[in-house]
Parts: C-alpha cells; structure tokens; sequence
C-alpha cells in the first residue's frame, strides 16, 4: 500500500478565521454539553467546512472543504480550549498514511467555537465555527433513517459514496468504487444531533487490501444542506463526506427495516 504523511499545507489554504467582537459584559463559560452541536464556517470561496462536537465530552470533527478530516478531543479551562487532533487526508481509505498529530487550542463561547491547531514543526492554522441553529433541534436516531449519496467532489474518497440507515441504526452501503460498507449508528445521548458510527468496509476486489473498520461520528444536516455529515476514521485513512438524501426522509423512513 501506498504510505503517505499528511502535512498542514493543502488544509491551512482551506481555512477560514472569522473573529466575532463582543461587549464588555463576561459571559459565563460555557461547558462541555454546552457545546454539543453542528458547526460550520464560510471559506473565501462561500464554501462550507462542518465541524460537530458530541455533547457532553469533547469528542471532535471537523470536515474541511478539500474533506480533509481533522479528529480529535478536547477539554475546557474556563473558556479555553485545550486538546490533541489528528488530520487525515481525503483518498482512497484503502491508501494508509501516518497521520499528523496536533495540539489544539482556543476559546469557546454561546453558539462559537475557535481552534488553533498545531503540528510538531510550529506549523499552526486556525478557524472559528458558528452553530448551525437549524442542525440543533432535538433529534432521534430514526430521523437518520433514509438513504443519502456523496458525489465525488463532497466525498473524501473522490469517487463518491452511497449509504443507507435503518431506522434501527444498521448501516449499509458502499464506497462506489471500492467495497460495500456494514455497519451501525447509535445515538449517545438522547435528543441530541451526534451520532456514533461504526461499519467494516469490504473490497470488492481482494488486490485492493483486506476489510478495514472505521469509527466516528454522524451529525444531521438540515436547513439550506439538508442531509447527513459523515466523519469516519480508520487510525490510518479516513471515509468521510456530506451526504443528501436520495428521497423524502419522511418516505425513507417509512420503507426502511
């Protein structure tokens, strides 16, 4: 397999820093299950990178507009952020490279969260996120239930993907050019808009390499993007992506088993 060491360069070119000014009344600092929700900030080009933070324990991931993945945790000292991330490149997740670690930094208000991020050699690069206030109703794992697909350009393999959640959590689908996926999605924390994801992804094809589990995180898009934002890793390469549905969510729900 081909090894490759992923760098901040492409991702830092990516980024988008956007500085919200307040008052001079100290708001209270905020807590981890404040924090729980969907993110997203604006490049210069209007696109959008999407970040999710599980409620309630730091669990971090951020998908940047190249879909490089950025995962990672951390924890609050007041309103700072103090944590370790690992940026995984997009590709095929069949190709394994050495991830890079970084340490994270920040601060953390209301409905805002910004990180620096830096790797071993002082290379740093940073972004603030703003809530997604349609993404963060109350939501139920059946809500996940449909199919959704990524085309090439919103999927980190670069081919595109298709997959399929039941109302009973089972995952199903496939990477259009590699392997079928099987897998679940459970919901941690009742009511909330982060989901935990796990699913074996098999090659069609034994020469491309043996099936290979990959652990994350979902998050349901809604608003102007509605669908589905899919964060997964494997320690060694990444599956990830925004998915739309393919049909009504409502309908899907309704024919899913």
């Amino acid at each position: 397999m081909t090894m490759t060491r992923i760098t901040l360069g492409a991702l830092s070119l990516a980024l988008v820093s956007l500085i919200a000014c307040g008052g001079t009344r100290k708001a209270a600092a905020p807590t981890l299950g404040d924090l729980g929700g969907v993110y997203s900030a604006k490049d210069p080009a209007g696109k959008l990178h999407y970040a999710g933070i599980k409620a309630g324990d730091g669990t971090f991931s951020w998908l940047a507009t190249d879909r490089s993945l950025l995962s990672g945790t951390f924890v609050l000292n007041g309103s700072m952020v103090e944590g370790q991330a690992f940026v995984f490149a997009p590709g095929a997740p069949n190709v394994q490279g050495a991830p890079n670690r970084l340490q994270l930094g920040g601060s953390a208000s209301a409905g805002a969260i910004s990180f620096t991020a830096t790797d071993g050699a002082g290379a740093a690069v940073s972004a603030a996120f703003k809530l997604e206030p349609d993404s963060n109703g109350t939501t139920a794992l059946k809500d996940l239930a449909g199919t959704y697909t990524a085309s090439a350009q919103d999927a980190s393999n670069g081919t595109g993907a298709t997959v399929h959640i039941g109302e009973d959590g089972v995952l199903s689908g496939g990477d259009s050019a590699l392997g079928s996926l099987s897998g679940t999605v459970t919901q941690p924390v009742a009511g909330t808009n982060g989901f935990n994801v796990t699913f074996t992804l098999t090659p069609y094809d034994a020469a491309d390499g043996s099936a290979m589990t990959f652990t994350g995180v979902a998050f349901r898009l809604k608003g102007a993007k509605t669908g589905l934002a899919l964060m997964t890793q494997s320690g060694v390469s990444q599956f990830s992506g925004v998915f739309t549905p393919v049909s009504d969510p409502t309908s899907a729900r309704a024919g899913a088993h």
